[in-house]
């Protein structure tokens, strides 16, 4: 188990770019307020 969960992090983590990059790019930036709250 041990040694799948950092390649799965890392997938997670390269799939999470990946959409924030695409959104990112599809969307034009928000507001800096809508990105504090969103967090």
């Amino acid at each position: 188990m041990s040694a799948k969960t950092p390649s799965l992090f890392g997938g997670a983590m390269i799939i999470a770019g990946t959409v924030i990059g695409a959104g990112m790019l599809a969307n034009p930036p928000p507001p800096p307020a809508y990105g504090l709250q969103a967090r």
